[in-house]
């Protein structure tokens, strides 16, 4: 999301703005040192929202109004498209040899939901590490749902994604903050303290206290800045698993927010691919199955989207000749988690509700926020 950062950059920064020759994307930024040439990737274009769909190229009306120079702004290329080589300068740099194709590039959830299968449209994936992301692969842009509409990096391909702020990083704060000291004392979790933390929701069991995941305000589909995380329900008897059963619940129930708000565009979501961290908790997985009303399904060859990119490759090297029977082939599912049809029942109850409170006081939160 380019664009407000760049409007403050005008605003508060003037000076720096009328001598900043091209504005680059992180990977735009890498690109460039390794080739000389300014790049901006066809999905992170449609993300920074100086992007007109219709033209495929940058806003030149948008463009007038902000007073912005077209021509600090980068080139387009599609994802698959080689930018450039590495230049002799980068090669003494980094070691990478001089001359070596590099490719455009794209952004983690396009890369994650090409290596785990969503080219098409009605395909579906949820990506859950530090925040969570849910990739529908759609032929139209519809422009009256609170998602948001990108180029995939499937040539030719779009997707409806809906990206929520904070889930696993929720997960973190507890680990951090709140009561896990033990983990030193627990040879067994040393390596991995969040399945120490899935072990504790497994057998906490069922519980009335209710998790908003809001803890860094959230996007899809609130966008609201002011809202905040909460707990609700605690009692002198809440035990910490049941804390953090909340907060796996209460994640999940933001997902399946997004899921509704997507299932507004007319396409049905029937079941969806779990890749990045998150998909290694067996717990939360049957969560959001149950939750979602839904199979969830995980693949082999999870990599938080570095096997995506490495089929990018491959396709703009001439190996693949076509990406998404590439990926269809490649696909193997490594479990999939059926909805508990008890538990999917008390979980829509709670749904309903969770849905509710933040109704009841988003205008509460805006009014703690302006203090």
């Amino acid at each position: 999301f380019m664009l407000p950062k760049l409007m403050w950059v005008m605003q508060n920064e003037p000076d720096t703005h009328a001598n900043a020759w091209k504005y680059l994307q992180v990977n735009g930024y890498i690109n460039y040192q390794l080739t000389g040439k300014a790049t901006c990737d066809l999905v992170h274009a449609s993300l920074t929202g100086l992007y007109d769909i219709a033209e495929r190229s940058w806003s030149v009306d948008l463009a007038k109004e902000l007073q912005l120079d077209l021509a600090q702004l980068p080139d387009i290329h599609p994802s698959t498209d080689y930018i450039g080589v590495v230049s002799p300068a980068a090669a003494l740099a980094t070691g990478l040899p001089e001359g070596v194709p590099v490719l455009a590039g794209t952004v983690d959830a396009a890369a994650s939901a090409l290596e785990c299968g969503v080219v098409k449209k009605g395909e579906a994936a949820e990506m859950t590490g530090t925040s969570s992301c849910f990739m529908l692969g759609c032929d139209t842009w519809p422009d009256s749902l609170n998602l948001v509409s990108i180029h995939h990096a499937v040539p030719g391909q779009d997707l409806l994604i809906g990206p929520i702020s904070s889930t696993g990083a929720c997960l973190k704060w507890y680990r951090d903050q709140i009561g896990c000291s033990e983990f030193d004392d627990l040879a067994a979790y040393r390596k991995n303290p969040y399945r120490y933390l899935d072990d504790l929701a497994q057998s906490a069991g069922d519980s009335k206290v209710l998790f908003l995941p809001y803890m860094a305000g959230e996007r899809a589909p609130l966008w609201d800045s002011n809202v905040r995380g909460a707990f609700i329900g605690l009692s002198h008897s809440t035990s910490r698993g049941q804390m953090v059963r909340a907060i796996l619940e209460g994640s999940a129930f933001a997902l399946k927010h997004v899921v509704d708000e997507a299932e507004k565009s007319g396409q049905q979501v029937q079941s969806l691919y779990a890749v990045g961290g998150g998909s290694s908790s067996p717990v939360w997985l049957q969560m959001k199955a149950s939750i979602l009303g839904r199979p969830v399904q995980t693949v082999q060859q999870s990599s938080s989207g570095a096997f995506g990119n490495a089929l990018l490759v491959a396709h703009a090297s001439g190996l693949i000749d076509d990406l998404a029977s590439a990926v269809a082939e490649s696909i193997q599912v490594a479990k999939t988690y059926e909805p508990d049809p008890e538990q999917a029942r008390s979980y829509a109850a709670r749904y309903e509700v969770f849905r509710n409170f933040y109704e009841h006081m988003k205008d509460d939160f805006a009014q703690w926020a302006a203090l």
